[in-house]
Order: structure tokens, then C-alpha cells, then sequence
């Protein structure tokens, strides 16, 4: 039965937002103040049954006492006979859920950058939520929601239970969304914080697929997660660098103590590996649907009074002034006691020893009228005074250049065996790529026989190059590329010195381009 139009307690219902088998989530508004809020009322048949109540108390009191800025805001609970509601903040800005199905009607996926604007927050929520002793279970896109503001923010601890008291849990019962159960979950067991590990990578997986790992009916969903192996994300059309993929297949391991022991470990992970691999999706991105943060308005009058004040830029000759001259506008002359201290800025704003400085009498006295000039004279008169008289002092003998002379030398030196060993060792690499040898005692056995069919093996499900001999240093003998689980018929081989490369035939991978032969290393045969 619809609640639309009552009132309960303070607030009148507004509308239905959504429903599921144990509650139904209303948009209310308060009868006084009006501000808008979120109501979960629960199903009148749970309230006959007392082990359920006492997990609702229990939970409800522990998300109360929550204070995170991405775990959903609760301000109240009731519980009576008759009825049992939780208070709660009011999220408009849609789901993840939501928005990865735009995504897809679009045929795009989410990109990078908008993934770890998602994933990070709602890493750091899980991690708070495990420290208050309380597991999520039920972690999906369709309980991530979003403010106005497009902060991500976890909701909808439904079906959580708390660590510190498992008696309040049901047990040997399946308990979640089947598409991102953790492998223990399916079994029947109650899960732990490792489980909200697992769904989190069930949730990154879709972000960057567009799609679950397994499809299916709900019982076969469920046994493939107890014991097949997720697809690679390029399964799904999708091509990350392996340390990226890497990084999801680590959250995804069937033990649990195999797994990210934590969920902003995971994510922190997934960020290391887009920063080494794709260094560009870390730049700010451009799109105009990012909501820029803005300062708050008594700075944003300061920040337009200020753009209205006319600067004159530094030229040229005054660049190179110290930062207490460049600070100053209208500076006094120094006196007699604070031309020391000038005296000593300049020295190090002309970045000259002083006992060079002082080689010429010129100099010296330079230096003193500088130091009592005004800040503008002295940068003005630095370029066309001081260096003259420098220049005079070195010309005179009385500078050692001897360490000078050493470090020429040192570089001269660097740069010429710099050359010889591009010439000698790299040049011929790349103009006559090593062919190797029949047999290289080095290399032990022979592995695999000539005739005899294998499959390509690369770890992670991603592609390996073929070459046409040995790999050089820079592999610019690359005639191809072979792809996990394609065959390959052994026709040749070879030994790169201790290591054995195959000559191989991949009828998969012959292309206008390739015949489809080439080497590959013994460790990506099987």
C-alpha cells in the first residue's frame, strides 16, 4: 500500500523513489521547515519477525552515529508495532547505476577520470564503515548515489551486519544482488569486510566495461562466481594497459585473503597504475558537465576587485632582482645599517663568489654603490656595470679555472663514450636485429619439439609481439602480434643467449600484413 499523500511523524510524503523486498524509500518533506529528506519504510510483514528488528535497531543506531562525507546522511529512526522508518539524506543527483546506462546507450564507457571520482570516495566510505564495525553487504551501482554537487556518496546498508556481534546476521543464506556477490557470499556464508572488497571490483569492472563480469541466469551467475575466472576487461571491447587490468583481476581473487584487505588500498592501486601507464587521463579533464567548485563570495568580491587593479609586468632587466626587491613597491634607500644585508642580497641575486667579487677594485666599489642604490637603479645598473668589471677581474688572472677546465673535460668525455656505445652496441641492434643460434648449451633443453601445437600464454588474457629473431634491446624486430589462447604451431627455434624464442606459425593472427610467423619466448607457449 502506497504512502503518498499521509504524513509520518513530521513529514508529509511526497513521492514513491523506489521500492525493493525490504523497503520502500518515499521523498518527503518536513511539515515545518520544509527541507526535503528521504524516508525507508519497511515492510509490515518483517516487523513479526523479532531477529529482524534487532538487526534494524542495531544497524540503524550504528549509521546514526556515522559521520562521513560519502556515507548517506541519517537524522532519525522510528520503531513502533505498527511501523518501522529510517530518516535519511535526500540524494537528487541520480545513481551510478544511472549514469554508467547512459554510458551505454551512448556506446561509450565512463572515463577514467570520472571512474576514480567514484571510486576513491566510495573506498574511503567502505574503510570507515568496516572501522565502525559494520559490513555493507550489498555493495552495487544502484546503491551509489549522488548529490547535486556529483559527490558520490554509499547508501543503503539494508543489508549489513556488525562485525562485533554476528549473531545478528543471518546466516546460510545467500544475501545480496547476485551480479556482485563475492564468491563466500554465493556458498551461503555471511561475508566479511573482504566481500565489500570484491563487489567494489564487480562495481569498478562495470564502470570501465559497461557490463558485469558474468552474464547469465541468477543460478549460473552464481556458480560462476565460486568458480570462473572473471573475463578480461578487453573481453568487453575495452583496452587497459595490464597493470590497470592487474589491479581489478587483484580484487576479483576467489580467496578472500588474496584480495585488497582494503578498500582504499584497491583504490589506490588503481590510481598508481593509471598514473604509470596513462599519464594523461591524470590532467584536469575539460568537459563542461564538471561542476567547478567556486570560492565563497566574500573571496570572489576580493578576486574581482583585484582583477580591476592594473599590474605593470617586470621587464626584462628587473627579472633577475631578488624576491624582497621585486616584492616592494615603494622601498626607502637603505641606511648605513641595512646596506650590509643588501649588499649580501645582491651577491646572491648575481650568483658571484664573493672572492671573485672582490678580484677587481671596480667590482668592489660597484657592489657598494649598488648596495645603497635605490632597488630599481640596482637592477638596472647590475647588467651594465657589474659584469664589465667581473669580466675585467677573470681576464686578469686572479680567478681559478681549474675546476672548470676538470668538469669540460669530464663532459667531453661522457658525451664521446656516450657515442661509441650507441655505435657499437645499439646501432647494430636495430640496423641487423641478432638471429641467435641453433643451440646455445647456455639455454639448457630445448623445451618444445618442431611440429609440435601449443597455445600462446600471456599472463592476464593480454597480447605478447612477434619477432623475427631474438628481441632487440629496443624491439624494433616486431613482425606481429599474438593474443592469449590463440594456437601456434612450433616450426623453428633458437637460442637469444640463455633463452630459447620459438619460430611459430598462428594461422589465428595471419593478416594482410603478417604472415602469421615469427619467434616468441619460450614463457609464452604452453
Amino acid at each position: 500500500m502506497s504512502l503518498v499523500g499521509e504524513t509520518l511523524g513530521n513529514y508529509s510524503i511526497v513521492g514513491l523513489l523506489g521500492h525493493g523486498t525490504m523497503a520502500e524509500v518515499y521523498l518527503a518533506r518536513h511539515l515545518i521547515h520544509g527541507y526535503e529528506v528521504a524516508i525507508k519504510v519497511i515492510h509490515p510483514h518483517l516487523l513479526n519477525d523479532p531477529g529482524f528488528i534487532e538487526r534494524f535497531k542495531r544497524e540503524a543506531k550504528v549509521l546514526g552515529e556515522m559521520d562521513h562525507p560519502h556515507i548517506i546522511h541519517v537524522y532519525d529512526f522510528v520503531i513502533t508495532p505498527q511501523t518501522a522508518y529510517i530518516v535519511m539524506e535526500y540524494l537528487s543527483g541520480g545513481t551510478l547505476a544511472d549514469k554508467i546506462n547512459k554510458y551505454h546507450e551512448k556506446k561509450e564507457t565512463m572515463p577514467l577520470w570520472e571512474v576514480l571520482q567514484v571510486l576513491e570516495p566510495i573506498a574511503s566510505a567502505i574503510d570507515y564503515a568496516h572501522e565502525h564495525g559494520l559490513v555493507h553487504r550489498d555493495i552495487k551501482p544502484a546503491n551509489i548515489l549522488f548529490r547535486d554537487n556529483q559527490d558520490a556518496v554509499l547508501s543503503d546498508f539494508g543489508l549489513a551486519f556488525l562485525i562485533n556481534d554476528p549473531r545478528l546476521s543471518a546466516s546460510n543464506t545467500i544475501t545480496g544482488t547476485p551480479a556482485y556477490l563475492s564468491p563466500e557470499q554465493a556458498k551461503g556464508m555471511a561475508g566479511d569486510a573482504r566481500s565489500d572488497v570484491y563487489a567494489l571490483g564487480i562495481v569498478l569492472y562495470e564502470m570501465l566495461t559497461g557490463y558485469t563480469p558474468f552474464q547469465g541466469n541468477i543460478i549460473s551467475v552464481v556458480m560462476k562466481h565460486i568458480s570462473d575466472a572473471p573475463p578480461s576487461l578487453r573481453s568487453f571491447g575495452r583496452y587497459l594497459p595490464k597493470k590497470v587490468e592487474d589491479v581489478v583481476m587483484k580484487a576479483l581473487d576467489k580467496q578472500p585473503h588474496l584480495r585488497y584487505q582494503s578498500a582504499q588500498f584497491f583504490a589506490r592501486d588503481f590510481r598508481k597504475a593509471i598514473e604509470k601507464t596513462l599519464p594523461e587521463v591524470m590532467l584536469l579533464p575539460t568537459s563542461e558537465e564538471i561542476i567547478q567548485p567556486q570560492p565563497p563570495k566574500e573571496q570572489q568580491i576580493e578576486l574581482a576587485a583585484a582583477s580591476e587593479m592594473s599590474t605593470e609586468p617586470l621587464s626584462e632587466s628587473s627579472e633577475a632582482v631578488s624576491e624582497a626587491v621585486v616584492e616592494a613597491g615603494n622601498i626607502e634607500p637603505p641606511t648605513m645599517g641595512q646596506g650590509e644585508d643588501l649588499e649580501e642580497a645582491v651577491r646572491e641575486t648575481l650568483q658571484f663568489p664573493a672572492e671573485e667579487l672582490q678580484a677587481g677594485s671596480a667590482a668592489e666599489q660597484e657592489i657598494q654603490s649598488v648596495a645603497v642604490a635605490s632597488p630599481l637603479e640596482a637592477s638596472q645598473r647590475r647588467a651594465s656595470s657589474v659584469l664589465p668589471a667581473y669580466r675585467a677581474a677573470a681576464a686578469s688572472g686572479k680567478r681559478t679555472r681549474g675546476g672548470r677546465v676538470w668538469s669540460s673535460l669530464l663532459i667531453v668525455l661522457a658525451v664521446f663514450l656516450g657515442v661509441m656505445a650507441f655505435l657499437f652496441f645499439i646501432l647494430p641492434q636495430l640496423i641487423n636485429p641478432q638471429q641467435g643460434v641453433q643451440n646455445n648449451p647456455a639455454a639448457g633443453p630445448a623445451k618444445y619439439n618442431i611440429g609440435q601445437f601449443l597455445e600462446v600464454r600471456v599472463p592476464g588474457g593480454a597480447s605478447t609481439s612477434v619477432y623475427s629473431g631474438c628481441r632487440t634491446l629496443f624491439g624494433g624486430n616486431v613482425v606481429g602480434v599474438a593474443s592469449d589462447g590463440q594456437k601456434a604451431q612450433i616450426t623453428g627455434r633458437i637460442t637469444c643467449g640463455k633463452q630459447w624464442y620459438y619460430q611459430v606459425y598462428i594461422k589465428d593472427a595471419v593478416s594482410e600484413n603478417w604472415n602469421g610467423t615469427g619467434y616468441i619466448p619460450e614463457d609464452y607457449l604452453k
